[in-house]
């Protein structure tokens, strides 16, 4: 539901109009939580349920700092960049998977994961800070993170020593995008 409210933000901002940027939407599907009673102790098992998306399924990124770089998706990096300055460093969205809906317009996603620095908040997932820190050691600002006028995070690694053009990176640049792609 965060992620969602932050994607209907994001998709509401209007970037700059002298940019070139192609940026598309962002939508996530809601999940249900289902209660299934087990035996007569008034014990429940908990569940979770989502639609099934229909097309191409791709993990663009995770959260520990994977990108994939056979389809980099340059708005999904910049929104999970966007989020993190949205909410003043105390969130970011990553873990960014779905389908590109068939429009070229908007990407419809499912089970993101939110790094926040309240550890108690969005589960096991949430690595906090060290999570936040793994994003940007992995994320070079690309043509859509410019067009939001985002800012570059301390983490993030120097444009000069990595293998990027001015709009991606062609390569994992450090060692923990190689083992995050390999899991």
């Amino acid at each position: 539901t965060v992620a969602d409210y932050l994607a209907q933000e994001f998709n509401k901002v209007s970037p700059a109009t002298n940019s070139t940027a192609m940026i598309k939407k962002i939508k996530f599907i809601m999940t249900k939580l289902v209660f299934v009673p087990q035996g007569n102790e008034g014990k429940f098992r908990y569940y979770t349920m989502e639609r099934f998306i229909e097309g191409a399924y791709k993990k663009f990124s995770n959260n520990i700092g994977y990108v994939n770089h056979q389809d980099p998706a340059l708005t999904l990096q910049a929104f999970s960049h966007w989020t993190y300055e949205r909410t003043n460093g105390e969130m970011i969205v990553v873990d960014l998977q779905g389908i590109d809906i068939g429009d070229h317009q908007t990407y419809l996603l499912t089970d993101p994961c939110i790094h926040a620095t309240d550890l108690k908040r969005f589960g096991r997932t949430n690595l906090g800070k060290a999570g936040i820190k793994r994003f940007f050691q992995t994320h070079v600002c690309n043509i859509v993170c410019q067009t939001f006028k985002l800012k570059r995070n301390e983490h993030q690694p120097d444009r000069a020593s990595s293998k990027c053009d001015s709009h991606i990176c062609e390569k994992p640049n450090s060692s923990m995008a190689t083992d995050a792609s390999n899991k």
